[in-house]
């Protein structure tokens, strides 16, 4: 199985709608062929960051 590797930004967009690269990153998420890893400073990071968003939050614990 292929693993692809997520970083904190293109996980921020996929998360947050109102991102100006969203729409590219969830477009791109939906034609990855594989399992996707991060690790736990990604996840960090991305709570901080998406902690302001609307639903910010409870959409990174979803996906988790």
């Amino acid at each position: 199985m292929r693993l692809v590797l997520l970083d904190a930004g293109p996980a921020i967009a996929w998360l947050d709608a109102n991102d100006p690269h969203h729409s590219v990153v969830r477009e791109k998420m939906g034609d990855l062929a594989g399992r996707l890893v991060t690790t736990g400073a990604v996840i960090t990071e991305v709570m901080f960051i998406i902690q302001e968003a609307s639903e910010g939050a409870s959409r990174l614990e979803d996906w988790l």
